[in-house]
């Protein structure tokens, strides 16, 4: 992972995890977290997550499951995110439409 801040940050905390978006609330979980302290304003690190075997990404017509890497910079709360699918063969799954009989 790399990054560019104007200040370093006093820590960096990176989170993988899952949302859910569509109709109804939206359900945010986090699998796990890893912090780093004392990052450089312009640094570039490695690091390794274990995905868990489920839930899968897929989108339907009401709601979608998404999968995400998060990066926040504190003090000041600046965020990026990465889209990422979670899913045999590493594509999203999508939901038909179920249309109402005739």
């Amino acid at each position: 992972m790399r990054w560019a801040l104007a200040e370093p940050p006093s820590r960096l905390a990176l989170r993988l995890l899952w949302y859910t978006t569509g109709k109804g609330d939206q359900d945010v979980g986090v699998a796990e977290t890893q912090e780093l302290d004392g990052p450089a304003a312009r640094e570039e690190r490695r690091f390794r997550f274990a995905l868990p075997p489920a839930p899968h990404s897929f989108s339907g017509a009401l709601i979608s499951q998404q999968w995400a890497l998060e990066a926040t910079a504190e003090p000041g709360g600046e965020t990026a995110r990465v889209e990422l699918v979670l899913a045999p063969g590493g594509l999203e799954k999508r939901l038909p439409t179920i249309t109402e009989p005739p």
